[in-house]
């Protein structure tokens, strides 16, 4: 009976823009005591509903092979064509059959909303030219005035 699992660096939920590639590192160790013949497949899912899923290509091959007790790490990224999706990979045997899984779920990017303070900063950087330009017309007319005096 075929063994395996897989990880990665990607958290439980990650900001995605739909295009964008979403690079991540992922380790396969196999734990038994002869070589595994494993693939990794790609799902993405909206609710429990498989939306779309492809056979990642490793080395260009839909198959791959680890030797026993030992570990492969792969470097890589995937792109979706949505978010506010989970998306899933799985490692399986060569029959396809699923052994363990990782997954992360792409929402969508929020627009962040400017607290008062950085609303103040940006006024303020508007009409700072106006400000520094009034005081030095000030200290301007009233150096004027005091040399008329005179």
């Amino acid at each position: 009976m075929a063994e395996g699992k897989i990880f990665w660096n990607l958290p439980n939920q990650v900001s995605y823009s739909q295009g964008e590639k979403l690079s991540c590192s992922i380790v396969i160790i196999n734990p038994s005591i002869s070589s595994q013949e494993y693939q990794l497949i790609s799902r993405l899912l909206s609710d429990a509903t498989i939306e779309r899923e492809e056979t990642v290509l490793v080395n260009g091959a839909q198959t791959f092979t680890v030797d026993p007790l030992s570990r492969l790490e792969l470097i890589g990224g995937f792109v979706a064509d949505r978010t506010n999706v989970t998306l899933a990979i799985l490692l399986c045997d060569r029959d396809g059959n699923e052994l363990d899984r990782v997954s992360t779920y792409l929402s969508a990017p929020t627009e962040l909303v400017p607290s008062p303070i950085e609303r103040i900063g940006e006024v303020m950087s508007q009409y700072m030219p106006f400000v520094v330009g009034g005081i030095c017309l000030a200290l301007a007319a009233g150096l004027l005035i005091k040399l008329v005096r005179r």
